[in-house]
C-alpha cells in the first residue's frame, strides 16, 4: 500500500525590495515543487483568504521572486500559500512590504570651521593637526572623497582608505586631519574645502590661519 502524501509545503520569506510607491519585489521559497498564490493587503490588515482553486504561479524549490507593480503609496503585507501536486496547502506565510522611502543624501562635517591661530612668517613648527569628522546623515549608503587643499595638508583619519576614499554607511561617520602647511610666506589663508561625496552629496569646512611677517630691527 503507497503512503498517501499529507504533508504540506513549508515557506520561508527571502528579501523584500520596495522600489516605489507602486512596485515592489518579494522572494520566498518552498521546500517542495508546486503551485502559489498570494494576495496583497495593507500593512497590518488582517489575512485574507487565498483562493487556491485557479491557476496559480509554477514553482519548485528555488528562490521565488513575485514581482508587484500596481502598489498604492504606503506600508502593504504579501500573504502566499503554496499547493503541491496533491493538494495539500502550505500555512500563509506573511511578508511585510514597507512603505516607499525616496532615497536622500546628505554630509554633515563637524566642525564646520577650523581656526588656527596666528603664525609668524620664520615658524618652522605648524600648528597642531585638527580633526573633522564627516557623517552620513542620508538614508542611502554613500562614498566620500579626502578634499583637497592648496595651503593646508589634508591626511586620512579613521575610516579612509589608502586611495582617499571612506565608504559610509547610513549614520556612518570618517575623520580626517587638517594642518597649515609650513613656510607659508606672510598672509591671511582663509580657505573653504569641500568634501564631495556620491548621489552629488558636499559638505564644507571653512580654514583660517593668519601669518605674520617676520619684524626687521634696524642696527643702531
Amino acid at each position: 500500500c503507497k503512503a498517501v502524501d499529507t504533508t504540506a509545503p513549508a515557506l520561508t520569506a527571502g528579501e523584500v525590495t520596495r522600489a516605489s510607491d507602486t512596485s515592489a519585489t518579494v522572494k520566498f521559497t518552498s521546500n517542495e515543487a508546486g503551485t502559489y498564490y498570494y494576495e496583497v493587503v495593507e500593512g497590518g490588515a488582517l489575512g485574507p483568504t487565498i483562493d487556491t482553486t485557479g491557476t496559480g504561479t509554477a514553482c519548485d524549490t528555488s528562490e521565488q521572486i513575485i514581482t508587484l507593480d500596481n502598489l498604492t503609496a504606503g506600508a502593504k503585507d504579501i500573504w502566499i500559500v503554496a499547493k503541491d501536486g496533491v493538494g495539500n496547502v502550505s500555512d500563509p506565510l506573511k511578508i511585510e512590504i514597507p512603505a516607499y522611502v525616496p532615497p536622500s543624501y546628505g554630509l554633515s562635517a563637524t566642525p564646520p570651521a577650523l581656526d588656527f591661530g596666528t603664525l609668524t612668517e620664520d615658524d618652522t613648527d605648524a600648528p597642531e593637526a585638527q580633526t573633522v569628522t564627516v557623517e552620513n546623515t542620508g538614508n542611502q549608503s554613500l562614498t566620500i572623497s579626502l578634499p583637497a587643499s592648496t595651503s593646508y595638508v589634508i591626511a586620512a583619519g579613521t575610516g579612509f582608505e589608502a586611495d582617499g576614499t571612506a565608504k559610509l554607511d547610513v549614520s556612518g561617520a570618517a575623520q580626517f586631519m587638517v594642518q597649515p602647511k609650513t613656510g607659508l610666506a606672510a598672509g591671511d589663508y582663509n580657505e573653504t574645502i569641500t568634501i564631495s561625496g556620491t548621489g552629488a552629496t558636499q559638505t564644507s569646512v571653512a580654514l583660517s590661519l593668519h601669518v605674520h611677517g617676520v619684524t626687521q630691527v634696524s642696527a643702531k
